[in-house]
């Protein structure tokens, strides 16, 4: 059976059997990793409520990817991380 040809001149495949039925790298289910942050996660947001990620990367000297990971508590913090963050919960009360 012949497959349509797409609009790029390849054949076209039905968007569930896309890259071999994988949609994505990353499920993140968002109603349960929000709402069930780990305690370092919470204190991640507590001192950088904007782009948490983003700035623990800068300061724990990590990839962002691996920052969200350990936010999210898919992966366990880094002693480099907990002392960042540590560090930045001093440094602010002062």
């Amino acid at each position: 059976m012949r497959q349509p040809i797409g609009t790029n001149g390849h054949a076209s495949k039905p968007s569930g059997e896309q890259n071999g039925g994988f949609s994505g790298f990353r499920t993140k289910v968002h109603g349960h990793v929000r709402h069930h942050l780990s305690a370092f996660g919470r204190a991640v947001r507590a001192v950088w409520p904007v782009k948490p990620a983003l700035h623990l990367s800068q300061v724990a000297d990590c990839s962002e990817r691996s920052a969200q990971y350990q936010i999210d508590g898919e992966r366990k913090p880094t002693a480099r991380a907990i002392l960042a963050v540590n560090e930045a919960m001093l440094s602010d009360d002062q």
